[in-house]
């Protein structure tokens, strides 16, 4: 996971569970989610991904850093031009039956 993504994750958990589940579930996330390490390098490469939007181009970067074989969001419009495959979340969890 990027990460980018946790404040995020954290943000909208946080708005229905207290702050201490919120950190648990971090907690969670973090010990089977590897975060790969976005060097200046890698981050200048979001304008190569061939996604439009900055912070989906980050995502992007971070998942070719991670060696991750699929980025998971409910906006799959907005990474068409990604090298990476890109599912929703339900498609991704049908996957693991």
């Amino acid at each position: 996971v990027a990460w980018h993504t946790l404040p995020i994750l954290a943000h909208y958990y946080r708005r229905q569970h207290s702050a201490e589940e919120t950190g648990a579930m971090i907690d969670s996330l973090l010990a089977v989610l590897e975060v790969p390490a976005l060097a200046h390098g890698v981050a200048t490469a979001w304008r190569t991904t061939g996604v439009a939007d900055f912070e989906d181009a980050l995502q992007v970067v971070c998942a070719v850093a991670g060696s991750a074989a699929t980025i998971v969001t409910r906006n799959i419009d907005d990474f068409a031009g990604a090298s990476v495959s890109v599912k929703t979340p339900e498609d991704f969890l049908a996957a693991f039956p």
